[in-house]
């Protein structure tokens, strides 16, 4: 079967074209991280809030007192120039995305690999569902690749000092940004053993410039949080299970990549009985780096897929390339990805962001500072009001004397996955309710207003 690489290329391009720009903004009509995590550059940027006034973590475990000043430093300027919009905040995840995807082909290019191989990396990385999910989200994760990524770039660059400074950086962000750092693990490991598809010598000198970097990168970190470092200990909190674990078996659409679990448990199958670690060692020493990584630094979370993947990428264009398949991998890949992405914005098509903020902003009447409670979506319409998240009261461990005398309740069918449910059930014997407004949001769910008024004892 003959497959030509220009209309592959050409048909290629244009799938991402339709993804990235018609699709913008709609690939979830709803997701948690988005708010959460803007929400706190909201809060630094205007309030001067290291912590999660939004959803009521009022430690370490949210805002950005103990890790992501970085990123409330570069989406917080976006968001004041943007007026706070998710649309606009897709767009710099996106364009962080295609830095990122462009870094790697040069990576790529200079540990030796083919250019159509490197060029193959690129179309995957920007059609595979886990990149293009982080692309169209606002959590941190599209800064903390890029940043990940760029450090191992400088430094396979030869350039040590910078790519230990951007290293820090990226762990500023994200601790998970470390992973940046078993990046260059593996290509210092496999050029020790020598099969690395480009031999490199490593001076004294570079490491003294690599230290001297780091100590210069947690020096930053110290700038920014030593009024909070005790905010550290309540991350622990969040330590526990595996991405790729997760990613694979344990999340709503799981299901949805066993077929690349198959690829990838085949493609190391092949590549250990054709032996071709005698050609590439790079390839197998980053599998394990990354596997070690997953569980030095456990987090049950699918979405941190993204930082572990690129081995497993590499893997299977690199067995293509040399079986001479590779363009009917990448017809294959698309074949397999497209028509689920066509199914969700077809499942999606009559929901319409704008609308939805426009009438959210109209059915809140203007009562001064009265709280509103609602999902974590409708921040995005009320981000300058008193705004609480589903969750809000357990989370911040409000006791009755603190409750609000009034605040207008916002109810979604996505209440009790985000803990509005059980929240609001703690607290409704304290007030009384009357309806303010219901509609059906398009291609969402049903929406009902309310206005909660607290009885006096």
């Amino acid at each position: 079967m003959t497959i030509h690489w220009k209309p592959l290329v050409l048909t290629a391009a244009l799938i991402l074209i339709a993804l990235y720009i018609p699709f913008h903004n709609r690939y979830r009509i709803e997701h948690i991280d988005d708010a959460w995590s803007l929400s706190w550059a909201y809060g630094y940027w205007v309030e001067g809030d290291v912590y999660d006034s939004v959803f009521g973590y009022i430690d370490g475990d949210g805002g950005t007192s103990v890790f992501g000043r970085t990123y409330a430093f570069i989406y917080g300027a976006w968001g004041l120039a943007t007026s706070w919009s998710r649309p606009a905040g897709y767009m710099l995840s996106t364009l962080l995305l295609l830095i990122t995807a462009a870094l790697w082909r040069k990576n790529l290019l200079i540990l030796g690999y083919a250019p159509l191989v490197s060029l193959s990396f690129v179309l995957i990385m920007l059609l595979m569902e886990a990149y293009y999910g982080m692309a169209h989200r606002l959590r941190s994760d599209a800064l903390v690749l890029f940043l990940s990524t760029l450090s191992f770039t400088l430094y396979l660059q030869k350039r040590p000092f910078f790519s230990a400074m951007i290293l820090c950086a990226a762990v500023e962000t994200h601790p998970y940004g470390l992973v940046g750092l078993f990046y260059i693990l593996s290509a210092v490991l496999s050029g020790f053993l020598g099969t690395a598809k480009k031999s490199r010598q490593y001076a004294p000198a570079d490491v003294f410039r690599f230290v001297l970097g780091g100590l210069l990168g947690f020096g930053y970190y110290i700038a920014l949080h030593f009024k909070w470092i005790e905010g550290l200990l309540e991350v622990s909190n969040r330590i526990g299970g595996n991405p790729i674990f997760k990613y694979f078996f344990d999340h709503s659409y799981s299901w949805r990549h066993w077929p690349e679990l198959l690829m990838i448990a085949a493609g190391i199958s092949v590549f250990i009985i054709r032996r071709e670690y005698r050609n590439d060692m790079f390839i197998p020493i980053f599998i394990c780096m990354m596997l070690l990584f997953s569980i030095l630094l456990p987090r049950g979370n699918h979405h941190y897929i993204v930082f572990l993947y690129p081995p497993f990428i590499l893997l299977l264009l690199y067995l293509s390339s040399k079986l001479n398949f590779l363009p009917v991998f990448i017809a294959g890949f698309l074949l397999f990805q497209v028509p689920q992405y066509a199914w969700l914005f077809w499942s999606q098509r009559n929901f319409s962001w704008p609308n939805y903020i426009e009438r959210l902003q109209k059915a809140i009447p203007k009562d001064g500072d009265t709280m509103i409670y609602g999902p974590s979506s409708a921040w995005f319409a009320l981000y300058d009001r008193n705004y609480k998240a589903y969750g809000y009261f357990g989370r911040s461990e409000i006791d009755k004397a603190q409750l609000p005398e009034e605040m207008y309740v916002i109810k979604n069918g996505n209440m009790g996955k985000e803990g509005g449910i059980s929240d609001l059930q703690s607290i409704e014997q304290y007030y009384k309710e009357r309806k303010t407004e219901e509609w059906f949001e398009p291609g969402h769910s049903r929406y009902l207003i309310e206005y909660w008024k607290l009885e006096q004892p």
